[in-house]
């Protein structure tokens, strides 16, 4: 039995048993939300919710919300919640000590769609006639062209191999040519395309109005602790938290769902986007034991925000947005980086306020240099920022919160994978990327990277990554432009594409680590000042060619590429070539 078969045959005899406890569940008929916040008003600290399967009905889009909560354990009992809307479920604002555990959440009707390829253009792939399987929801088919279309191998059901995903604004059109039956239009003939009749696709849906993003989402709350809860499908992210400290996930789950009765057949996607999104933590995150797979976009994610400069005199520095956006405070220190992608210095906030008497030309200047970042809105608004010390910046460089860059994060034991996009893709700093298995990921499967398209923050300093498995992963079809061309990288690039100068880095200790399965490069590590690189195993497949990384204009060939280092000792790294 092949190892991919046998991991199906797995799923669904996990599935089975997983039927088996639903059936012992009780449906109740009060709505989830109103049983926890009658528990919360008699003051309870320990809350212990009868398992059972509860609806939610998310009234104008309102998710329980938990509020200003200092204390308190919520223990659903592996309750299932059913949201009678693909939105967000639970918000967890300015809370503290709060444990949530034991709970699965599904969405009815589902975020997302499921067809079969079943006639095409066979000569060059530029059309393709899709059957909606009995049961997926199809009716925004009609008005609008999905989005994230990703192509399964019905062998394997795992993504199809050198390929990529297709994006809405590929499509020319989508038009219903039968009953559940809709001819997708490409809109520019491309060599790479290998899908095939008979492939099964995933492509999400618009929510809707009345819906927010992400299914649990934690908003400036500390030492949150989530425990054994899944989440079988969801708008955007599973868990984002913004601007929180010290919260802790563990045996959490982002899963597709193979038992649900309501489809013809078991679902091959959970969420649409990200699993785990960590966003301007002041301390990261701790994610330990989870399960993260099957959805359409990054499995962990920590970050911070960038902000373009626009001028610096003195100690007065002038930046693109508004006071009120702003992922950083007084009192924080700030890292400024130049548009060479050189770090231009640290200095404290002291002010932040809204500036009016700016030059036109200066903000033109900026938004011009930053054309490609994936936010194409001209913003108009300007905050100055008032420094402890003068940094020596200038138009097009970008700044950033230390303060709030989700340092002190730990990432250990983890299954992650079989998803369009990266394992785990890190930008902060003092952490522990530890025992993780990153299997089946398009892109790279561990990543430290800022990333100036996105316009998120920063360049990692002292991260340790030790003991992974990182397997099958970057079988995306070539791609010139990808520069985190590696299953396992640190790489940095500037705005104008250029790989930055080392001292972005600091101090990346990448050891015991094993890479199978891999195209070359396996390995790519620039911008680093300090750090080792050792007792690594990488096994390259002969069989995989692609040409990643030519953005990153490299001279070397070969399995490794280093590039733009300095004090980086690189030794007994064992690596095997499979012919």
């Amino acid at each position: 039995m092949s190892f991919y078969k046998y991991l199906v045959v797995a799923c669904y005899s996990c599935c089975f048993l997983s039927v088996l406890n639903a059936q012992e569940l009780k449906v109740q008929e009060k709505d989830f939300a109103d049983i926890v916040y009658e528990s919360l008003r008699t003051g309870e600290k320990e809350i212990s919710i009868p398992g059972g399967i509860y609806y939610m009905a998310l009234e104008g889009g309102e998710p329980l919300h938990l509020k200003g909560l200092s204390g308190v354990v919520i223990d659903c009992n592996g309750s299932e919640i059913i949201t009678r809307k693909a939105s967000q479920a639970i918000q967890i604002t300015e809370c503290e000590n709060v444990v949530l555990k034991n709970l699965s959440i599904d969405c009815q009707p589902l975020p997302f769609t499921q067809g079969t390829i079943v006639d095409m253009d066979r000569e060059r792939r530029m059309w393709w006639e899709v059957e909606i399987m009995e049961g997926y929801p199809m009716e925004s088919l009609l008005t609008t062209v999905p989005d994230r279309i990703q192509v399964f191998d019905p062998a394997t059901l795992t993504l199809r191999k050198n390929l990529y995903t297709y994006w809405r604004g590929n499509f020319a059109s989508v038009i219903r040519v039968g009953d559940r039956r809709f001819r997708f239009t490409k809109k520019d003939f491309n060599a790479d395309s290998n899908e095939q009749v008979g492939d099964y696709l995933t492509m999400t849906l618009e929510s809707g109005a009345g819906t927010r993003p992400h299914s649990i989402v934690l908003y400036k709350s500390k030492k949150v602790h989530l425990e054994n809860i899944t989440i079988w499908s969801g708008n955007c992210f599973g868990f984002f938290e913004d601007q929180c400290e010290a919260n802790s996930y563990h045996r959490c789950v982002i899963d597709r769902k193979m038992n649900d009765p309501r489809v013809s057949f078991p679902r091959l996607r959970a969420i649409n986007a990200d699993a785990f999104h960590s966003k301007a933590a002041v301390v990261g995150p701790t994610v330990t034991n989870c399960i993260f797979r099957y959805h359409a976009d990054d499995c962990i994610a920590i970050n911070t925000s960038f902000y373009k400069v626009m001028t610096a005199k003195g100690t007065i520095v002038d930046v693109v947005s508004s006071v009120g956006q702003l992922k950083m405070s007084p009192g924080d220190t700030l890292r400024f980086v130049r548009y060479d992608g050189s770090i231009a210095g640290e200095s404290v906030l002291l002010k932040m306020e809204t500036a009016t008497d700016f030059s036109q030309q200066d903000l033109d200047a900026v938004n011009s240099k930053y054309h490609f970042t994936v936010d194409k809105r001209k913003h108009s608004d300007v905050t100055r920022l008032t420094l402890s010390s003068k940094v020596d910046v200038d138009n097009g460089g970008v700044v950033s919160s230390l303060t709030r860059g989700g340092n002190g994060f730990i990432l250990r034991n983890n299954i992650l994978g079989h998803t369009r996009a990266r394992g785990i893709l890190i930008k902060a700093s003092n952490g522990v990327i530890e025992n993780n298995e990153v299997v089946g990921c398009e892109l790279g499967g561990i990543v430290l990277a800022p990333e100036l398209v996105w316009l998120e923050a920063g360049f990692s300093h002292n991260v340790l990554v030790q003991n992974n498995r990182i397997i099958d992963c970057m079988f995306a079809n070539s791609s010139y432009g990808i520069e985190q061309a590696a299953p396992l990288c640190v790489v940095a690039i500037n705005a104008r594409n250029e790989v930055a100068p080392a001292g972005g880095f600091r101090q990346i200790c990448v050891r015991h680590n094993i890479i199978i399965n891999s195209p070359e490069p396996a390995m790519i590590f620039t911008s680093i000042v300090g750090g080792t690189v050792e007792h690594n195993t990488v096994v390259v497949s002969d069989s995989i060619r692609r040409t990643h990384g030519r953005i990153l204009k490299n001279t070397q060939a070969g399995t490794v590429w280093l590039i733009n280092n300095k004090k980086l000792v690189y030794k007994d790294n064992l690596i095997k070539i499979n012919k």
